[in-house]
């Protein structure tokens, strides 16, 4: 009996290990498959996400394409109307440049023509003609040199209150062309003799230019503007001192200056006036057939005259005094 049930026990404790091992065996099988289960989760997980991001950055990237085609095609309507402005602009320029051209060859070819009528214009005594202007200066006539034939020969010294109070260095030999040295010479001689400006009256000018124009520091005087161009700077500079300007203050009031008086608008203001002169001549011509009709066209035209003079002077006081041309017109 007991060999029996030594037996059977036997038997059934194996048994039992069969299927614990079996048992165990299942389970780590489906350890294995719920890891795999796992791995495969997460991996389906990431992939998702992964599609997500992907599906967000393709759209924003639409998106911002989309913003930047339509920016595009905004900046190229604004240039297309910028360019079409511009070449209006540009067409409306040359045409006022060509009218401004064809303005300044006339004037030249009017000069030029009066020169030739009139050489008595460019023969006139300079000298003689600043003294009897300005009696209250001295105007020298500075001794020749045998060396050349270029530099100063006249010098305005202007007086305030019986003192000179500034030098105006002229050259006036009449030549037969022109040469930059004879505004270098005149510069370098103004400079050492403390002169305040340099003046070359001439009727040869630079290529382009006529009657008034400014090389460098110097000048280009046409011999029949010298008395007004002198009383101009003249009474700068008697400002300039009244007010006790510096030197620095003298030297920027001076470059003001000469751009103002060689600007095409100052030209067009002393050809006004010169305009108006020769009127004012002509109806004194007429006085002996009309008196009363002859006295009412020259009270008109003094009045246009001084009109014009008063707007010079403004314009070179503004220079000076520092004011602007607007301000006082708005005052």
């Amino acid at each position: 009996m007991r060999a029996k049930l030594a037996a059977e026990r036997e038997v059934l404790e194996t048994k039992a290990k069969a299927e614990r091992a079996t048992h165990e065996l299942q389970l780590q099988s489906l350890r294995e498959s719920l890891d795999k289960a796992n791995d495969e989760k997460e991996q389906f997980d990431r992939k998702l996400k992964e599609a997500a991001t992907s599906a967000a950055t393709a759209e924003r990237k639409k998106l911002e394409a989309e913003l930047a085609q339509k920016h595009q095609a905004e900046l190229n309507r604004e240039r297309e109307l910028l360019k079409t402005q511009l070449v209006k602009q540009k067409a409306e320029n040359q045409d006022a440049t060509k009218a401004l051209q064809k303005q300044i060859a006339d004037l030249q070819k009017r000069i030029a023509e009066q020169a030739n009528e009139n050489p008595e214009v460019v023969n006139i005594d300079i000298v003689e003609a600043l003294k009897g202007e300005f009696k209250g200066d001295r105007v020298i006539r500075l001794p020749k040199t045998e060396k050349n034939d270029s530099g100063g020969d006249v010098l305005v010294e202007i007086k305030y209150k019986n003192a000179v109070c500034a030098k105006i260095l002229l050259d006036t030999r009449m030549r037969g062309n022109w040469q930059t040295s004879y505004a270098t010479k005149l510069h370098a001689e103004a400079a050492a003799q403390t002169a305040d400006y340099a003046v070359v009256a001439t009727v040869h000018f630079p290529k382009g230019a006529s009657e008034l124009h400014r090389h460098d520091d110097v000048l280009l005087v046409h011999p029949a503007r010298i008395v007004e161009v002198v009383g101009i700077l003249r009474d700068a500079l008697v400002r300039m001192f009244k007010n006790k300007l510096s030197s620095e203050q003298r030297a920027e009031k001076k470059a003001l200056l000469y751009d103002h008086i060689t600007s095409d608008a100052f030209r067009r203001k002393l050809t006004d006036v010169n305009k108006v002169t020769e009127e004012i001549a002509e109806i004194d011509a007429e006085e002996q057939d009309t008196h009363a009709r002859v006295w009412r066209k020259r009270g008109f035209a003094m009045q246009k005259l001084q009109k014009l003079h008063k707007q010079v002077t403004d314009e070179i006081d503004d220079i000076v005094d520092g004011i602007e041309a607007d301000d006082r017109r708005g005052n």
